[in-house]
């Protein structure tokens, strides 16, 4: 379901984009292409609200010192420490 919204999200804006005319002109055509991209967003952001909410609720139920929420603090803490070595390096260059 996520993957559809994203998808049907992006196709509306590639079509939008390819609605505008010139310096970001927006006609009528442009403007009911915009508002069909700005449904799918909100789409998009409901499913993953619906998803968040899911998956919410699932650790709740297994807890933080199941073998999910080990894994899954892990993944958060090497995550942001390759975040923070990235950015790091980038400001030693």
């Amino acid at each position: 379901e996520m993957r559809r919204a994203i998808a049907g999200m992006k196709q509306a804006e590639e079509r939008y984009r390819n609605s505008q005319g010139w310096f970001w002109s927006c006609d009528s055509m442009c403007q009911r292409m915009k508002d069909k991209y700005e449904f799918a967003q909100q789409e998009a952001a409901r499913v993953q609200t619906k998803r968040d909410s899911i998956m919410t609720e699932a650790r709740r139920e297994v807890g933080i010192w199941s073998v999910f929420g080990v894994k899954e603090v892990r993944s958060a803490f090497w995550s942001a420490w390759q975040s923070g070595k990235e950015v790091a390096s980038r400001w030693t260059m």
